[in-house]
């Protein structure tokens, strides 16, 4: 997670443990930053930037767009030092970070409207590179609000408000900035920890109030047990919210969650 450094104007690390995130961003530093195989135009704008982050986003979002989803939508993989390009014929036992461009019949509003929408789905990102990840893309990408989709483990939920019947899939929080009141349909409950907020998640949602952009995360509850379809398909009521042609109630997760449950704990950047 990281915070705005107002006296430097700089991104800073927030972290209880000041001395393991030093050596951290001293090993990252090293790194090349993340580049964009083929570049990207000069401007790439778009109305709503959707990030699917994490596996459930990822599974959801693949599923529900699989029929559009391909090479005529690829806009660019996302080059991360130690993520390889991933392979079609096995893509879901692969990490990797793809920009596409969603077709106007799927990328349809509530109100009728067909506004440009881009989906970059990360699955598997080094969390040590959250933030330069994030950077990258708000880097060259315009877009007038961003919706991220994400998962939230019961195991991370041990604060005081703490409620097992409340945190059990599925279910959906939410965090927004203020921006984003006036730009979305009405959120799902807000989550009462939003510290707990991680890795990608985390580094856009700062990224984007630093940038005055408008932006929410809607978490889907997951078991700590193993991923299952309700915490998938609990997406699609904020989505439906946003895109009436393009998300379907009837929508299958079962064959991309078996090929996860399948591969191997070393294919799975944690």
């Amino acid at each position: 997670v990281r915070i705005m450094d107002w006296w430097n104007g700089d991104i800073v690390p927030a972290s209880r443990n000041w001395e393991s995130e030093e050596v951290d961003e001293e090993d990252t530093a090293l790194l090349p930053p993340p580049s964009w195989n083929p570049m990207l135009p000069e401007v790439t704008a778009c109305d709503l930037l959707l990030v699917a982050s994490g596996a459930a986003a990822s599974i959801f979002a693949m599923s529900q767009f699989a029929k559009v989803l391909g090479k005529e939508t690829l806009l660019s993989d996302l080059v991360v030092e130690g993520v390889p390009v991933p392979s079609a014929a096995n893509f879901i036992n692969n990490s990797h970070i793809q920009l596409h461009a969603l077709p106007s019949s799927i990328a349809t509003t509530a109100t009728g409207e067909q506004k440009r929408t881009l989906l970059l789905i990360s699955l598997g990102a080094p969390t040590d590179q959250s933030f330069a990840i994030a950077q990258t893309v708000l880097k060259s990408v315009t877009a007038n609000r961003v919706l991220i989709l994400d998962s939230l483990l019961t195991s991370e939920m041990k604060s005081a408000v703490f409620d097992e019947a409340l945190y059990s899939p599925p279910s959906l929080r939410s965090i927004e900035n203020q921006l984003a009141s006036t730009k979305f349909a009405p959120s799902p409950a807000p989550l009462e920890s939003p510290l707990i907020v991680q890795n990608l998640s985390a580094a856009f949602l700062s990224l984007c109030e630093v940038h005055q952009l408008p932006a929410r995360l809607v978490l889907s509850v997951e078991s700590h047990v193993e991923l299952g379809e309700v915490t998938v398909a609990a997406f699609e009521t904020p989505l439906a919210a946003e895109y009436v042609a393009g998300i379907s109630a009837d929508c299958s997760y079962a064959a991309l969650l078996s090929q996860l449950h399948s591969r191997r704990p070393s294919q799975l950047y944690m």
